[in-house]
């Protein structure tokens, strides 16, 4: 099955965050930059392992 090209950079892995940002998103459930846009800045600052210069990081690529 083929994605297209909007699922493709949906994925948090083809996303061009920080490979340690991945990481860290992934292990906490999240596999899609859907899944984090939808989150308020106080739930991801909830994550395991995020603070504020990851938030910043994040705040960027939703620009």
């Amino acid at each position: 099955m083929w994605l297209s090209e909007d699922d493709y950079f949906d994925y948090i892995d083809h996303s061009n965050l920080p490979f340690r940002l991945i990481q860290i998103l992934k292990s906490n459930g999240l596999q899609r930059i859907s899944q984090l846009n939808a989150m308020s800045d106080s739930e991801i600052l909830l994550l395991r392992n995020i603070g504020p210069f990851s938030l910043d990081k994040i705040r960027e690529h939703r620009r």
